[in-house]
C-alpha cells in the first residue's frame, strides 16, 4: 500500500510549527519526515515529483504520517489539493499574533540573506504592490509568498478554505501563545484529535527559534550561494538537517524589536481580519493583548 501524509501542519509560519512537529514525532505512531516543509502543494516551489514526495514516507508502519509545511496555509490551490489527494488527512493550523509573526517572519528572511529591507520599508504599500508582481517573482530568492509579510498574517481567508474543504471536524485550531505557555497541553490535544494515545513529550528543546544573525559567511555556506556544486552531491533532506542545524549554532539569543509606531501600523492594518478571524472560529484571541 502507498504511503503519503494524512496530517499536514500547515502553518502558519514563524508560529511554533518546527517545534510543534517535532515534539510530535516523539509519539511512537507519528512520523515526521527529514524534510519537514517537502511544500508538494505550493505551486511553483519545493517538490514537483508525486514519486518523489511520497518516497519521504515510503516503508514507514507508523499511523500518522505528517508533512508540515507552513507554505500551504497562503497557498490557495493546497486545500483542495491535499484533500483530493489525502482523502483521510487531518490538518492543524496554529496561529500566532499577526503583529508578532509578521515581524518574526521578516527578521527570518533577514537572518538567511534573503530580506534586504527594513521592516518598515518591506511593509510599505509601494513595496507590498511590487512584490505581488511578475517581476519581483522572477527576481527574488527562494519563493515570492515568503515576502509578503502583512499578507501571510491576514489569516481569514487562509483558515476559511480549510474549515470549507476539511470540516471543523477535520481541523485542529491551536495559538502560539497557549503552545508556548502550555506545551504538553497543546501536544495532548492533538494527539486527542488524531486519535492517538497520550504520550510523554520532551518540550526542553525550541525549534527554529528566532535571533540575530552571527555571521554572513556561514549563512551563505550552509544556503550553498556560493557552493552549488554541492547541491549535486547531498541528497535534499541531508541538506536540510545540516542546514537547520548549522543555523541554529549561527543565530545569537538577542532579537530584534519593532518600534511602537509599527506596532500601532500593524494593530491598524490586521484588526478587521483578526475579528473576521474571531467571528470565524468562534474566538476573542484574548492571547493576543493587541487586539483586546
Amino acid at each position: 500500500k502507498l504511503k503519503k501524509p494524512n496530517l499536514f501542519i500547515v502553518g502558519a509560519a514563524k508560529s511554533g510549527t518546527s517545534s510543534l512537529a517535532s515534539y510530535l514525532s516523539q509519539h511512537p505512531d507519528i512520523f515526521l519526515s527529514g524534510m519537514k516543509e517537502p511544500a508538494y502543494y505550493v505551486e511553483d516551489y519545493g517538490y514537483d515529483d508525486w514519486d518523489e514526495y511520497v518516497s519521504l514516507y515510503a516503508g514507514r508502519r507508523e499511523k500518522v504520517l505528517c508533512d508540515a509545511t507552513t507554505g500551504y496555509l497562503y497557498e490557495p490551490s493546497a486545500p483542495a489539493c491535499i484533500k483530493k489527494n489525502h482523502l483521510d488527512a487531518k490538518i492543524v493550523i496554529i496561529l500566532r499574533n499577526p503583529i508578532d509573526m509578521a515581524f518574526s517572519h521578516w527578521q527570518h528572511m533577514r537572518v538567511i540573506g534573503n530580506e534586504s529591507l527594513s521592516f518598515t520599508e518591506a511593509i510599505s504599500d509601494k513595496e507590498r504592490a511590487y512584490r505581488k508582481t511578475g517581476e519581483f517573482g522572477r527576481k527574488c530568492k527562494g519563493w515570492w509568498c515568503s515576502f509578503l509579510y502583512i499578507e501571510r498574517a491576514m489569516y481569514y481567508e487562509q483558515v476559511k478554505r480549510y474549515l470549507d474543504i476539511f470540516g471543523t471536524e477535520g481541523v485542529c485550531l491551536l495559538t502560539f501563545e497557549e503552545f508556548i505557555k502550555s506545551p504538553n497541553e497543546t501536544l495532548d490535544s492533538v494527539t486527542s484529535f488524531l486519535g492517538l494515545d497520550i504520550n510523554d513529550f520532551d518540550t526542553r528543546k525550541i525549534k527554529n527559534a528566532g535571533g540575530r544573525l552571527r555571521s554572513k559567511f556561514i549563512r551563505d555556506a550552509i544556503y550553498l550561494r556560493e557552493y552549488s556544486f554541492l547541491r549535486k552531491i547531498i541528497p535534499p533532506a541531508a541538506r536540510h538537517k545540516i542546514r537547520c542545524f548549522v543555523r541554529d549554532l549561527n543565530k545569537s539569543a538577542t532579537k530584534e524589536s519593532m518600534t511602537q509606531k509599527e506596532r500601532g501600523q500593524l494593530r491598524k492594518l490586521f484588526h478587521d481580519d483578526v475579528e473576521r478571524l474571531g467571528g470565524l472560529i468562534n474566538s476573542d484571541f484574548s492571547v493576543w493583548v493587541d487586539f483586546i
